[in-house]
């Protein structure tokens, strides 16, 4: 469909849209609904004015849209968890044996040749970054520091020890989830706000 064509038909619907949202913005700017629970912080503020708008819809739609949203959180919950042990296997299956510290440069080399795993397609379609390694490392209190002859900054291996012996429990591995990355086939999990919107405006349709 081309631009004027959308256009014109979207026209009227964004018209309604806002003969509706004129007299209702002092409510939508006051209202202070009640969440479901197990959100955090940054998922309250993307999910609240979902909820104000669709609490303003009725019982139903208030009720089909708190559903949707602790059906989406857990799966996503579980999503992010499931990479970050795979993240951890990862970094022990391709650290140097016996190496007592690996650049950050050389780590993230050795995990973007993981081929079955979502690091070389990990935001955007674009290979996962040093940065994006040390936001994940994060989770694990782990962070990169300098080498002992302070050339280069990377990670000792000491850090991960234990993080490796909780996680990288044999015969429990983590695998690659499904639906992570909004780039086109044959692209892995990144977890987006675009992806979410989606699941969670099929999930409140199928629903109703």
């Amino acid at each position: 469909m081309r631009h004027r064509e959308a256009l014109q038909l979207a026209t009227p619907i964004r018209k309604r849209i806002a003969a509706w949202a004129a007299p209702q913005i002092s409510a939508l700017k006051t209202a202070r609904p009640q969440l479901p629970p197990g959100l955090d912080g940054r998922a309250e503020d993307v999910c609240e004015p979902l909820v104000i708008i669709t609490d303003m819809g009725g019982k139903e739609w208030s009720g089909k849209i708190r559903q949707a949203l602790i059906a989406l959180l857990s799966k996503t919950g579980r999503e992010i968890e499931n990479h970050f042990e795979l993240m951890l296997r990862d970094t022990k299956r391709v650290w140097p044996e016996a190496e007592p510290f690996v650049s950050s440069k050389t780590l993230l080399e050795g995990l973007l040749n993981c081929t079955e795993s979502p690091w070389s397609e990990w935001r955007k379609c674009h290979p996962l970054t040093e940065a994006g390694l040390a936001r994940i490392m994060k989770e694990f209190h782990i962070h990169p520091s300098h080498s002992p002859n302070k050339s280069s900054r990377g990670y000792h291996r000491k850090d991960f020890l234990d993080s490796w012996d909780r996680y990288c429990i044999e015969g429990n591995a983590a695998t690659p989830p499904t639906e992570v990355s909004t780039c086109p086939k044959p692209n892995e999990h990144g977890v987006k706000r675009t992806l979410a919107t989606r699941v969670m405006l099929r999930t409140v349709c199928k629903s109703s």
